[in-house]
């Protein structure tokens, strides 16, 4: 298996090749459930419930604690943004992504003996969700549509409400 550099840390293949696996799994129950390709939006936030609910998958990261959204940035489109109110609770995206989450975690720990960083987590989805966008979401009619990044917000950066 080979591994990568990227500003954040390292992805690699068994990594991506889960996630891919698991974003096929996505469309292919949504199908069977009579539902089409997930938005942009439901695929963030079920990324963003799965993250929060096995915070115990990823290494800790000093410069991003506690992530409360996460910012899919869309070349020449509105950011695709999560909301901090987003529950843990189950549907199939955030179920398959926890799992997926849990196997990563294994290879990294077995390739590399420590767990994955939430970036390097993020990285990897950018990287397998990013090359293949229209395969995993609906993309509403765009034949083209690039991911440029996905970014983590943690909680303390949040401002209040109405201030």
């Amino acid at each position: 298996m080979s591994w990568w550099k990227t500003s954040h840390g390292v992805i690699g293949d068994k990594p991506a090749d889960i996630l891919g696996d698991t974003f096929d799994a996505v469309v292919r129950m949504r199908q069977q459930q009579g539902q089409g390709k997930p938005t942009l939006q439901e695929m963030a936030d079920g990324i963003l419930a799965g993250l929060r609910m096995r915070s115990d998958l990823y290494a800790g990261d000093e410069e991003q604690p506690d992530i409360q959204k996460i910012v899919i940035k869309v070349e020449g489109q509105p950011d695709v943004v999560t909301s901090s109110t987003i529950t843990t609770g189950r549907d199939t995206i955030h179920e398959a992504l926890t799992g997926s989450f849990a196997t990563i975690t294994k290879a990294y720990q077995t390739e590399l003996g420590r767990k994955p960083t939430l970036r390097e987590l993020l990285d990897t989805v950018l990287f397998v969700l990013g090359g293949s966008t229209a395969n995993y979401v609906s993309t509403d009619g765009l034949d083209d549509v690039f991911l440029d990044a996905i970014l983590p917000v943690p909680l303390e950066s949040l401002q209040p409400v109405g201030r």
